[in-house]
């Protein structure tokens, strides 16, 4: 091997060199480039998002609000009850009357005739 091949060789080493370089150097680059793309992307969905969240949580606070003042103001509208008329509600005997034993099906009265065998 001469020396003008010899000089060949490391051209074309050096061209291949350098060219692997910045081929590398451009992906780099590229890689870069997308990363902070999709970080900015991201960032954007999430700021949205939670705008979307806030307005919603506003939303749900002023309903929640609203009826929670038309809660009290029915309450307020009613006469105030008295001591004698809370006390006096306590006199009332409860009615019970027998249920008609026509509208039963037959599990209920077989469940009630298990229930009430002794074992």
């Amino acid at each position: 091997m001469d020396q003008i091949e010899l000089c060949k060789w490391i051209g074309w080493a050096s061209w291949a060199v350098l060219w692997g370089a910045c081929s590398a150097l451009v992906v780099t680059w590229r890689l870069f480039l997308t990363n902070r793309y999709l970080r900015e992307a991201l960032a954007r969905e999430q700021r949205r998002h939670t705008a979307a969240e806030r307005a919603l949580l506003s939303s749900n606070f002023a309903r929640c609000s609203a009826m929670q003042r038309g809660l009290l103001e029915s309450f307020l509208r009613e006469p105030t009850p008295t001591l004698n008329d809370l006390a006096g509600s306590t006199d009332n005997e409860f009615q019970l009357t027998p249920s008609d034993q026509h509208s039963e099906d037959s599990q209920t009265r077989e469940f009630r005739k298990n229930r009430l065998t002794p074992r």
